[in-house]
């Protein structure tokens, strides 16, 4: 019930807003229009492609308006989560260079923290440093162990998890680990190299999926027109007018929503 409720929230320009800046994004109110009107703009375009009635248009441009928030939010999600992806890569392999040359998570983590642009990461990393600085533990786990925690929890992957276990163990214990960085930096670099390719093939799809929704609304409105045309060929008396009939109205509309 609460899930409907923020849904119908976000046909609310204001409320959208709020949800684009909780992934650290502006989304305009000039934005928003200009969106609207093409939605608008859109939807006539393809009513009178379909030669619908006003009535049909009315509830394209309604399912458009209502969908239209969902697909604004997926698509700043998307990048949010790209950039969450971007960050993870670019820590590890920051961090385990500067390991290797520092053998210190303090000094690693600072160094991380220069390389790293302002964002949710460069906000975690200060905090975590900010806690090492303190040197205050709030539990046994220790100090060094609770900082690199908070990166932990705010970015919750193996990687990231298994490359400062593998840090606090070295400083904790010491030991030859020159090989074992160079073999989580070479995990790291296949890891980044997997999921770009993964995305790369996404958005083809992507692209691809959208090409079939217009390819084959083409095709589809250009079979009725041409079933107009022939109908009237072999239509003796009256015109016929197959736009007219409420079977092909009403198909042509959940057609349009559902592309």
């Amino acid at each position: 019930f609460m899930e409907k409720i923020r849904l119908l929230k976000l046909l609310s320009p204001k409320y959208l807003q709020k949800e684009v800046n909780i992934y650290g994004y502006h989304y305009s109110a000039k934005t928003h229009i200009f969106c609207i009107i093409s939605i608008l703009a859109g939807s006539v375009a393809l009513g009178m492609l379909f030669q619908l009635p006003a009535i049909f248009v009315f509830v394209i441009i309604a399912a458009a308006v209502f969908v239209f928030p969902l697909l604004i939010l997926s698509m700043y999600r998307k990048m949010y989560e790209q950039k969450r992806f971007f960050d993870a890569g670019q820590y590890v392999q920051q961090v385990l260079y500067s390991f290797l040359k520092n053998q210190k998570v303090y000094m690693a983590l600072k160094d991380c923290l220069l390389v790293i642009e302002e964002g949710s990461m460069h906000e975690v990393l200060e905090q975590a440093l900010t806690h090492l600085e303190a040197g205050v533990a709030k539990s046994k786990q220790g100090v060094l162990r609770e900082a690199l925690m908070m990166i932990e929890e705010a970015y919750p992957s193996e990687k990231i998890k298994a490359v400062n276990h593998f840090m606090q163990n070295v400083e904790e214990r010491g030991g030859e680990f020159e090989t074992s960085v160079s073999l989580l930096l070479s995990d790291n670099s296949n890891w980044q190299k997997e999921r770009y390719a993964l995305q790369a093939k996404k958005k083809q799809c992507h692209i691809e999926t959208v090409f079939c929704v217009l390819f084959s609304t083409l095709l589809c409105v250009g079979v009725l027109y041409v079933l107009n045309w022939s109908g009237n060929l072999v239509q003796t008396g009256e015109t016929f007018h197959i736009f007219s009939y409420r079977l092909i109205q009403l198909t042509s509309t959940i057609f349009i929503i559902f592309n």
